[in-house]
């Protein structure tokens, strides 16, 4: 169970490594063979089905026109020969008879069932000693047998004609039999055929959503981080970063943002320390600039001090003077 999950995960973590391109082109790909296999199953088993309904009706009907051919016409030719109607050699019996082989040989192609070919088999012997009693027929009237002798075999071929048409009635009966069975099947088919429609459609509804959830996800997340990243540069955090989304529309972007925010760092970085330089050399050009002066100044006002007699004020400013 477990190596399952694992080969499923293993399926969807590949689904979601690709790009948002190509995620889409493969679910598109999936959907259509989705809702095209069951249609064309469908399709595939109607004509299937068709084609064996098509077999079954065309083989009852040529076996209920032998089987008429086997009943009536033989026997009437046969009559005809006896009753002394028309020649033997002026009859067209074995005609007949090479006809009835012909359609046996027809039907045997198209039949699928082993029973049924086994009845065709039967019929197929049963026409063979059809057309011996014939042949005795012939050799009697060439020999000017008796009447009775030829009205004997002419009940013979009969009962053999009578034999064949029962089989091939049996034959059409098991056929009617087979389509019944092959409705039965089809019916099952249809509703198999049906039930996987049914969760075909099903299965692609939560295939369409998933897919649109994760393409969702896979635009909205990383461009939510992006927003997220720029704010922060905009407010002043500079070491802020957002790992590579994993979808190849969206990564170059993520990694430039990336390296951006690592160059304006090191550019405020560098900008600072260029202002602090420059700050201490203008304050080491004032101090020159204003020392002198100072130094004037403060020596001018003690002189006044000391030709004014205030010693005291002298003091105090030599003291604060010293210490400065």
């Amino acid at each position: 169970m477990k190596n399952k999950i694992s080969v499923i995960d293993k399926i969807f973590s590949v689904f979601k490594s690709r790009s948002i391109k190509e995620r889409i082109k493969i679910s598109y790909v999936i959907i259509i063979l989705l809702m095209i296999t069951p249609p064309v199953i469908t399709v595939i088993s109607f004509v299937v089905q068709m084609a064996r309904y098509d077999r079954i009706i065309t083989n009852v009907s040529k076996a209920n026109r032998l089987n008429q051919t086997a009943k009536e016409d033989i026997s009437n030719e046969i009559w005809d020969i006896v009753a002394g109607n028309k020649k033997f050699d002026e009859g067209s019996q074995y005609d007949i008879i090479d006809g009835i082989n012909e359609s046996l040989e027809d039907i045997m192609r198209t039949t699928e069932e082993r029973e049924n070919r086994q009845m065709l088999e039967v019929a197929g012997r049963a026409v063979d000693t059809l057309k011996r009693n014939v042949d005795r027929l012939r050799n009697q009237m060439a020999n000017h047998s008796l009447v009775s002798e030829n009205e004997e075999s002419l009940d013979e071929i009969r009962g053999v004609s009578a034999l064949i048409s029962d089989i091939l009635q049996d034959y059409i009966v098991r056929v009617i039999e087979s389509a019944t069975i092959t409705n039965e099947h089809h019916k099952r088919i249809t509703f198999v055929l049906t039930i996987i429609q049914i969760f075909t459609v099903f299965f692609v509804t939560i295939f369409a959503v998933f897919t649109q959830r994760s393409v969702t996800n896979s635009i909205n997340t990383p461009i939510k981080r992006l927003e997220n990243l720029s704010k922060k540069i905009a407010e002043g955090d500079f070491t802020a970063r957002v790992k590579l989304p994993q979808v190849s529309e969206l990564d170059g972007l993520t990694d430039n943002l990336n390296i951006m925010a690592v160059k304006i760092q090191a550019l405020i970085a560098e900008n600072v320390r260029e202002q602090q330089n420059l700050q201490k050399s203008e304050m080491k050009a004032l101090q020159a600039q204003i020392t002198p002066h100072f130094l004037y100044n403060t020596f001018d006002t003690i002189v006044w001090l000391a030709e004014e007699k205030k010693n005291d004020q002298v003091i105090d400013i030599t003291r604060a003077f010293s210490s400065f």
